[in-house]
């Protein structure tokens, strides 16, 4: 081997160090995409979230009547009352189901790259998760437990710098499936009418 070749050799391994550096910075990393499943058009209504306990501090367990509560045989429309607690009465919840029967809906104000939507495209939102968190679907993506900086008109969620707002929360319900004292099951509407459904109270 020439010596101009021997004198070559430090610099190639310097030059080869040097270009592994370069691609192992931060700034080439992919911009963050929120997982999401491919949806060509909106979800269709309604809605159903089994296993569902759709807020910030959701729990099953001991829950006592706060109101005079009445119990189906399901959750579904074909329901039909079999009882009712009187209020005081402690009752055992096993599951739930979340039944999304009007999204919400609003916009983005801005690009936001993370969810692949643009400004001005219409967004709606499903199943709540907690802390602000919905299920999202925006320009033929269902994005689950997203948590975009949307303003709304009752005051919560982003107050400044919004990516977008809402114009409309939607409508929905809660049915949970309990266990009474005597052993029979049944399922019951929740909307505030018990005690022990959240483990943060």
């Amino acid at each position: 081997m020439h010596l101009a070749q021997l004198l070559l050799i430090p610099f190639l391994i310097q030059n080869a160090a040097v270009r592994i550096d370069t691609s192992s910075r931060p700034g080439v990393q992919k911009p963050f995409t929120a997982p999401f499943q491919t949806m060509a058009t909106v979800p269709k209504l309604p809605r159903v979230d089994l296993n569902a306990c759709p807020f910030e501090g959701c729990k099953f367990g001991k829950w006592t009547a706060t109101v005079k509560v009445a119990v189906y045989s399901t959750w579904e429309p074909t329901r039909k009352p079999v009882t009712s607690l009187s209020k005081g009465e402690e009752v055992t919840a096993l599951t739930g189901v979340n039944v999304v029967l009007q999204p919400g809906s609003g916009a983005f104000d801005r690009d936001v790259p993370a969810y692949g939507a643009t400004k001005g495209d219409i967004a709606y939102s499903y199943r709540e998760c907690g802390e602000g968190a919905v299920d999202i679907w925006v320009r033929g993506r269902f994005i689950p437990c997203a948590d975009p900086d949307f303003s709304s008109k009752n005051g919560y969620g982003c107050q400044r710098n919004c990516d977008g707002h809402w114009d409309s929360l939607g409508r929905s319900e809660w049915w949970a499936q309990i266990r009474l004292r005597n052993g029979s099951s049944g399922w019951v509407l929740v909307n505030g009418n018990f005690e022990g459904t959240d483990a943060l109270e």
